[in-house]
């Protein structure tokens, strides 16, 4: 009797772990479209590893700027919780934001810096929905980020010390349905 309750213990405690694991990130389940669009660029105190490339003071992401984007929500880790989330850029209304297969996409920067960009979520605050847009004028609890990789020809005139660097903006959400 007890070897059954122990096995029943072990599974009843696995089966609640995965329970209390959210099948969402930041809100986001695996094939939403959402649609974001910038308001401003990001100029509050994120940490550092938020951002880790650095700042690229690019143009592109515009106050205005609207890109459609298709998310995947990846599996849970062996090691808890934790998914990863994927974004993959389906269109944007900036020229100068070339949408690729894959969710890569180029910049054409009107400094002449070229190269691919991926973008990210970064929460601010624990229990962070990217489907809260603090219309309340509240503070903001998570940032739209843009890590951009530019390529190695010459044409950039700076090189960030990651290899990257990245831009960080206020913006809004709203999941949509093609």
């Amino acid at each position: 009797m007890l070897r059954f309750l122990v096995v029943v213990a072990v599974v009843a405690a696995g089966m609640l772990g995965c329970l209390v694991c959210a099948n969402d990130v930041f809100g986001v389940h695996d094939g939403d479209y959402i649609q974001t669009t910038i308001v401003a660029p990001y100029t509050g105190d994120a940490s550092i590893e938020d951002f880790a490339g650095g700042d690229c003071g690019l143009d592109g992401l515009v106050p205005g700027t609207v890109l459609t984007m298709k998310a995947t929500v990846g599996d849970l880790p062996a090691d808890g919780c934790g998914r990863p989330l994927g974004l993959t850029i389906l269109s944007s209304n900036i020229p100068s934001l070339a949408p690729t297969p894959g969710g890569q996409a180029t910049l054409d920067a009107s400094n002449g810096c070229t190269g691919p960009f991926y973008v990210r979520f970064v929460p601010l605050v624990a229990n962070a929905s990217v489907y809260k847009n603090d219309a309340d004028g509240g503070p903001v609890s998570w940032v739209f980020v843009r890590d951009f990789y530019p390529l190695r020809n010459g044409t950039c005139p700076f090189r960030p010390s990651f290899g990257y660097c990245s831009d960080a903006y206020v913006a809004r959400n709203q999941q949509i349905h093609p």
